[in-house]
């Protein structure tokens, strides 16, 4: 039988081939997919799926020209496994230009719809169980067992006292045996009020061992400012939290640690020599008054009512317009 009619055979028919074969022997003669799409006709994505066996059955005019490109002949690229007749009866295993169009307007049904296309399917299903090992099984970072921040007023008048707030936060069910340990840097003095108003004096040093309550605790101290310091002089706050817990026994505390000297009371934010609304409300919430000393509070709600406030440095204290007009 001559070569034409063996084309002649050929044409019009499918050919199983073998996607390994046609990169081997691609990669050996040194040719790009490129290549091979230009002169096969097709596009370099279907010489890929041709090499992955994504399609592994084509029409046999395709694989002439493959072949021919390839510089062989037609039967070194075919697959020589059985399965051939099984998937020339199954067009959906075929590339897409190959399957018979159906013959009625009938939609295209869901499973129809996946059979031909498996490589968008298969990708959705590894897409989908990737994302619910990342959900699911991806180890969680554990959260800081107790976190630790200081509140402090960003000024105040020399010789007048101020709060420090310590605020510990942990894990709901931890009880825990803590130590809080602050140091100040500047003259100044701390103290706490106890039971019965006794205050305890603490120097420079604040100190303060006690136990979480659900995973909460608070600690508030008194700083005392030298009364000889200047204005802009600095007070500067450091300080450590000490627990049992061998992975993290000593922390850092966190938040402000400078207090400036200055000539308004440590509430007025603002510095307009106006203790406002929102001052007072905001510095009983952060600093609540059963926890202070008895006439802390009472300072502040004088110079609240009175509306308007001076500082008289020479005496070292605050001043209303009932002072002025004595």
């Amino acid at each position: 039988m001559s070569s034409d009619e063996n084309i002649k055979m050929i044409m019009g028919s499918s050919v199983q081939i073998d996607g390994n074969k046609i990169r081997q022997l691609r990669e050996e003669k040194g040719l790009t997919q490129l290549y091979l799409a230009t002169v096969v006709g097709v596009t370099t994505d279907t010489i890929s799926r041709w090499e992955n066996r994504r399609y592994p059955t084509i029409k046999k005019e395709n694989g002439l020209k493959l072949a021919e490109a390839l510089e062989v002949e037609l039967e070194e690229i075919l697959e020589t496994n059985d399965e051939e007749e099984r998937e020339e009866k199954n067009p959906e295993l075929l590339e897409p230009d190959t399957a018979q169009a159906p013959k009625t307007s009938q939609p295209l049904t869901t499973t129809s719809f996946f059979l031909k296309n498996r490589a968008i399917t298969s990708t959705l299903s590894a897409g989908l169980f990737l994302l619910f090992l990342i959900i699911f099984l991806w180890p969680q970072k554990a959260a800081s067992p107790l976190e630790a921040f200081r509140i402090v007023p960003a000024h105040t008048p020399p010789g007048v006292a101020f709060p420090v707030v310590v605020k510990l936060r942990g894990a709901a069910k931890i009880q825990a045996s803590i130590l809080v340990r602050e140091t100040i840097s500047g003259e100044a003095t701390a103290s706490v009020s106890e039971e019965g108003e006794n205050r305890k004096e603490f120097g420079k040093k604040p100190r303060w061992i006690g136990k979480t309550t659900d995973g909460q605790a608070f600690f508030l101290y008194m700083v005392h400012p030298d009364i000889a310091l200047q204005q802009g002089d600095l007070l500067t706050f450091s300080g450590n939290v000490v627990t049992q817990n061998k992975k993290e026994a000593e922390k850092n505390i966190s938040g402000p640690g400078e207090v400036t000297i200055l000539p308004y009371h440590w509430a007025d934010s603002n510095k307009d020599y106006i203790i406002s609304d929102d001052e007072i409300l905001q510095a009983y919430d952060t600093f609540p008054e059963s926890e202070m000393q008895a006439d802390f509070h009472e300072t502040l709600e004088t110079l609240w009512l009175a509306d308007k406030y001076t500082w008289n440095n020479s005496e070292h204290r605050f001043e209303t317009p009932r002072h002025n007009d004595k």
